[in-house]
């Protein structure tokens, strides 16, 4: 009788062949049905018990028994007197035979003898044909309810990196996803972007407006006073001082027409504020026109903070 294992092994025979090897457990085991003789299984699960089978024929009587001891003698009644002897009579004709007196009260049961040696085990008889199956049984009790642990009211809100639809673990409630795209915040009640429950807002990006108004039109054309311009200074080049042979160290002369005189300059021109510099006319003004223009709109900026996704789901019933 072939038989093969459930489980088929897929590695690879090795190259000892002295050892069982993978094909050895895949291939089909030849037994012989005589070896299964006496081979008793773990007993299954009782079944229900079947109706009751007819009787079966009485086997043969066994053999009897070895006989017990001999019980123990009673005690020996009182002997009678002795009679005189008398004369020896001749023999009669021998009397008819009486009627067998009635059975004496069976002896105790000796003994049990000891076991004969088990006769040779005989061929395994047919299997015979499967009872019908018995009435279910009725369905037993309902087991407590086990404890519910952790469990989320309507409103609330389920954070998890996993997208299963918590009413699938929890088994209660209606879930919906809550919150796609967008970071939760905690209510503020003095801040009008973050007072109300559920309130929506922001942007990924920010557009900076372009500059207009009052700071831009103060830096257009406008008319300097002589007081308003900073301290500084006019330098004078090409002037020496002549030599005392030829004049005063004070007299200035253009060196480029005399070239007897000495280089000590340049000289420079001071403007003290509020004040006029030599040579020059007293509160001047000059009109001072600036090239300002508005600068066009700056480009979109990123204000997307650093984020994790995960999946959020709020119970809605």
């Amino acid at each position: 009788m072939p038989i093969t294992h459930a489980f088929v092994s897929a590695k690879e025979d090795g190259a000892d062949t002295s050892v069982v090897r993978p094909s050895d457990w895949n291939a089909e085991h030849l037994i012989d049905p005589d070896d299964l003789e006496g081979i008793q299984g773990p007993p299954g699960e009782q079944g229900p018990p079947g109706d009751q089978g007819p009787v079966g024929e009485q086997g043969p009587v066994g053999d009897k028994g070895a006989v017990g001891d001999k019980g123990e003698s009673g005690d020996k009644g009182l002997t009678g007197d002795k009679g005189l002897d008398g004369d020896t009579g001749l023999d009669g004709d021998k009397g008819l035979t009486g009627d067998a007196g009635a059975n004496g009260e069976p002896g105790a049961t000796g003994d049990k003898g000891p076991a004969g040696d088990k006769g040779v085990t005989g061929d395994k008889g047919a299997t015979g044909d499967k009872g019908a199956t018995g009435d279910k049984g009725a369905t037993g009790d309902k087991g407590a309810t086990g404890d519910p642990g952790i469990t989320f009211p309507v409103g609330y809100v389920y954070i998890s990196v996993d997208n299963t639809n918590p009413n699938t673990i929890f088994g209660y409630g209606t879930w919906a996803a809550f919150g796609a795209g967008k970071v939760l915040v905690g209510l503020d009640g003095g801040d009008a972007n973050f007072d109300v429950v559920e309130e929506t807002g922001g942007s990924k990006t920010s557009t900076p407006d372009a500059h207009a108004g009052g700071s831009v039109d103060a830096h257009s054309a406008h008319t300097h006073a002589y007081t308003e311009v900073p301290n500084h200074v006019h330098p004078m080049t090409n002037l020496l001082c002549r030599s005392s042979a030829t004049g005063t160290s004070s007299t200035l002369v253009n060196a480029l027409a005399d070239t007897s005189a000495t280089l000590v300059g340049p000289y420079n021109t001071d403007n003290p504020t509020g004040g006029v510099a030599s040579g020059t006319t007293g509160n001047p003004s000059a009109s001072l026109t600036h090239a300002v223009t508005n600068p066009n709109a700056h480009a979109a900026m990123s204000v997307v903070q650093p984020f994790v996704v995960v999946y959020m789901f709020k119970r809605t019933a």
